[in-house]
């Protein structure tokens, strides 16, 4: 049985990686080491990465000042450094003076023509699932897919590993395009069913860390402790704290027997099934049946 986590409680990213797969899927709570321990895994393994946010934006900020570098917590074991070059950001360890990847926001990838990405081995796409506040695509999802084929070119068709895609976010909101392209919600939500905080299955990893033992320490801090006392912030302690979606209402989320249900109608691949009595209307996916 692989060990998620390390001795102090914080995700081991390296762990995930020595399993098969070529998408990883890492959303859980804030602050549990996502995001550091997969940067940390891409510098320590010598792996050549590109480092996706969701808008432009997010990357020019990330340029703007050395004090905001994502990597600068890894100093001074590793020296990182990010130049700017164009809208992407060029990342450097100054260590072993080497260029080791690239910072650029998703929508950048469809307006680079010719983009030599043979030599990225992995692609971390952070915060994929943004704050409820924030301004959304329902495009990003497909978006995501037409960079990842952009990115991953022939080197199957060469006899070539595919590219590595590494999605990591907290649990803000399930409804993400991401997630539903690639056809990931149901998964995710039986695996908190279940009660599991790892799934992996043809190749695709998905991995709900809960951390308790940073978590309880967390719950010390002064933020928390004080959010903890009142009700106001529900459901941001559900996310940061319990694993929670912060905007889903999922008491309404779960099965149903099918008995005594009458199709109503369908959208997409999601079926809408009634009650008899017609208070209460059931989506799901199993299909209608044409007698």
């Amino acid at each position: 049985m692989i060990n998620i986590y390390t001795q102090d409680g914080w995700l081991n990213v390296p762990a995930l990686a020595d399993l098969p797969a070529w998408l990883r899927v890492i959303i859980g709570k804030r602050q549990v080491g996502k995001t550091y321990g997969t940067l940390q895994y891409m510098i320590t393994s010598g792996r050549r990465f590109i480092l996706m946010r969701r808008t432009v934006e997010e990357v020019q900020f990330l340029g703007a000042n050395s004090e905001v570098n994502p990597f600068a917590v890894f100093a001074p074991d590793h020296n990182i450094r990010m130049d700017r070059a164009g809208k992407i950001l060029n990342i450097y360890d100054e260590d072993r003076d080497q260029q080791i990847g690239i910072c650029l926001g998703l929508p950048t990838v469809a307006t680079i023509r010719g983009f030599a990405a043979q030599g990225f081995t992995d692609i971390v796409f952070d915060e994929f699932i943004p704050e409820k506040h924030v301004i959304t695509r329902k495009t990003e999802g497909d978006a995501l897919l037409n960079a990842y084929t952009t990115i991953n070119g022939n080197r199957e068709l060469e006899g070539r590993p595919p590219v590595n895609l590494w999605l990591l976010a907290n649990t803000n909101n399930i409804n993400s395009s991401v997630l539903q392209v690639l056809g990931l919600i149901d998964p995710i939500l039986k695996m908190r069913e279940k009660g599991k905080e790892i799934w992996n299955k043809d190749g695709v990893l998905i991995c709900q860390p809960g951390s308790e033992k940073v978590t309880e320490k967390r719950r010390q801090t002064a933020l928390m402790a004080h959010l903890e006392k009142t009700k106001s912030a529900e459901r941001f302690t559900g996310m940061a704290l319990d694993n929670e979606w912060a905007y889903n209402e999922q008491a309404l989320v779960g099965k149903m027997s099918m008995k005594g249900l009458t199709p109503l109608c369908s959208y997409g691949d999601i079926y809408i099934w009634q009650t008899n009595d017609g208070q209460n209307l059931y989506a799901c996916h199993a299909q209608h049946r044409v007698e």
